[in-house]
């Protein structure tokens, strides 16, 4: 039984934790989407639709939640390093977010309520580049850098109506925004130029919806199903420019989320043994700006396939009793290439747990990696090392 004190102890540190993004496309549209899921799931190669364990809570189907009979909290850590090249530059980009913090209470007849914080995009990028201009002495370096993302304060209910069926809501108030910095300096060895430099800001405010289901047909059967509409919400973008302390303009607008849906399946065909499988298709083509569509997105399928082997609980020996789990994900991104090429993403992974010191919770470890890129070689290529830590406890208060 996990303690409170611990428990409040570690959420202090999550909420005051700096968050960060990751790839070098994370800058289009409203950023990377972060990994809807715990290092349990992603151990597996799976967002858990339908992958069910003690204890350990599902970010993408709220159904799920239904099976808890116990207060849970869980926290997640994401870490990231990103190894990109092209033709003519090699860099190595690392990040870190917490892109979720739960808490989960069993309320009476059966229904189970929760509060999170969650981080749905995220976007932390910097490029520049430098035009020579009227010879060697003489030059224009441009930059664009931008830092923010898209959060939402998560509101879970799910009740059980009949046996072996499950429903669940997630509530989402979106917030966020997103401050982008774009400096133009003409350089000189006689003349000290001042630079240009906008800085636009977009603020985001708004609220959608997820719905999931859970059916057991059979004690080692499990399958879940998501989906999410599309939503438009509201966008505020201040622009403010060189020496001026009040924005020089201010455009407000709307912005229309894509639509989601997935489906999943558990399989036992041991007590200690597990294949999941899942896919979840996004239509980032309904993707919308003011109306209008945002150049290059297309719809995007993530499908994943995994299995885990559990430790014995009885085990004397400290290895047999850690779960062994192992995954592979087909992640393409969103947004084509400059040639109109999918960027293709492959990602493998493991993953197992620890406890912690028996009566602090657990925690889940998974390590991935993979690579991301288009068949165009002079598109930029990436290698992909990511880190998943999710610690969880729990404790009966009713």
């Amino acid at each position: 039984m996990i303690r409170k004190t611990a428990l409040f102890s570690l959420l202090i540190c999550f909420i005051a934790a700096p968050c960060a993004a990751f790839s070098q496309y994370s800058i289009q549209g409203i950023g990377e989407p972060s990994p809807d899921a715990t290092a349990r799931q992603l151990g597996m190669g799976v967002l858990g639709i339908a992958c069910t364990a003690p204890f350990s809570l599902s970010q993408t189907n709220p159904a799920l939640a239904a099976d808890f009979n116990a207060t849970t909290f869980s926290a997640t850590m994401f870490a990231a390093q990103w190894d990109m090249k092209d033709q003519s530059v090699r860099r190595t980009r690392k990040s870190a977010l917490f892109p979720h913090i739960r808490l989960l209470i069993p309320l009476f007849l059966k229904l189970k309520v929760g509060v999170g914080l969650t981080q749905r995009t995220s976007v932390d990028y910097h490029a520049a580049q430098i035009f020579p201009y009227q010879g060697d002495d003489e030059a224009i370096y441009r930059s664009v850098t931008a830092v923010g993302g898209l959060y939402a304060l998560r509101l879970t209910m799910a009740h059980q109506p009949v046996k072996y069926v499950s429903l669940g809501l997630y509530s989402d108030l979106l917030f966020g925004s997103i401050e982008q910095q774009w400096k133009t300096e003409f350089r000189n060895e006689f003349y000290d130029y001042k630079p240009i430099l906008d800085k636009p800001t977009m603020h985001f405010k708004g609220a959608d919806f997820t719905f999931g289901v859970h059916l057991r047909p059979h004690p080692y059967l499990s399958i879940g199903g998501v989906f999410r509409a599309g939503r438009d919400i509201d966008t505020k973008t201040k622009i403010h420019v060189n020496f001026q302390s009040d924005p020089v303009d201010t455009l407000e607008s709307d912005m229309a989320l894509p639509t989601m849906y997935g489906f999943g399946v558990s399989i036992h065909p041991q007590d200690r043994l597990h294949f999941v499988a899942d896919i979840q298709v996004t239509e980032w083509q309904g993707f919308k700006i003011s109306d209008n569509p945002f150049p290059g997105a297309e719809n995007s399928r993530r499908i994943g396939i995994g299995f885990e082997w559990e430790g014995d609980p009885r085990a004397d020996n400290f290895l047999s009793r850690m779960p062994v789990r192992v995954g592979y994900s087909d992640e393409p991104w969103h947004i084509v290439d400059e040639n109109g090429k999918r960027i293709n993403g492959y990602f493998w992974s493991v993953g197992t747990s620890f406890d912690l010191f028996r009566k602090l919770g657990v925690l889940d470890a998974a390590i991935t990696y993979g690579r991301r890129g288009s068949n165009n070689l002079r598109a930029i290529q990436e290698k992909v090392l990511q880190g998943t830590f999710t610690v969880y406890g729990f404790e009966k208060w009713f």
